[in-house]
């Protein structure tokens, strides 16, 4: 049975080291796309949560 290390530092570490060899811009983008999604995310929950007031106001 492999015996893992569970350092997570270490990993992540590695993990960036590699991804900065491949391509330095890399890091950035991924960064950048994160950043988008989660503010894309957050209007499409408040236009949800107009939307349904707006039914829910019709109905009464």
């Amino acid at each position: 049975m492999k015996k893992y290390d569970k350092n997570i530092f270490k990993h992540s570490n590695w993990i960036i080291h590699n991804i900065r060899k491949i391509d330095s811009k890399y890091i950035f983008i991924s960064i950048l796309v994160t950043i988008i999604n989660g503010i894309i995310s957050s209007i499409s929950l408040i236009v949800m949560q107009e939307i349904i007031n707006g039914v829910q106001l019709e109905k009464t």
